[in-house]
């Protein structure tokens, strides 16, 4: 997922150059969402394994959450990617 975002993070800041002064923010905007989706993930990730956290699946469970959503966070990324495309 680090290489996606770094990716389009890196065409974002690319296009918002380009920009007229009032329409710039893009970059800012990716961070934010990056942000939000960190947080999301960490407690969508955790209230799905709270109920077997006093237990050894817990911790799994929390880890293959996690992988899930950045698998798909990553496909996301890409897409966003490919929709910035010259």
């Amino acid at each position: 997922m680090a290489a996606a975002y770094v990716k389009l993070h890196a065409r974002v800041v690319e296009l918002d150059n380009a920009l007229p002064e009032h329409l710039k923010g893009s970059p800012k905007a990716l961070e934010e969402a990056q942000a939000a989706w960190t947080d999301y993930a960490d407690k969508d990730c955790k209230a799905y394994a709270f109920p077997f956290m006093g237990g050894t699946r817990g911790q799994d469970l929390y880890r293959n959450c996690k992988i899930v959503l950045t698998m798909k966070r990553t496909e996301d990324l890409t897409a966003t990617l490919e929709d910035y495309a010259d």
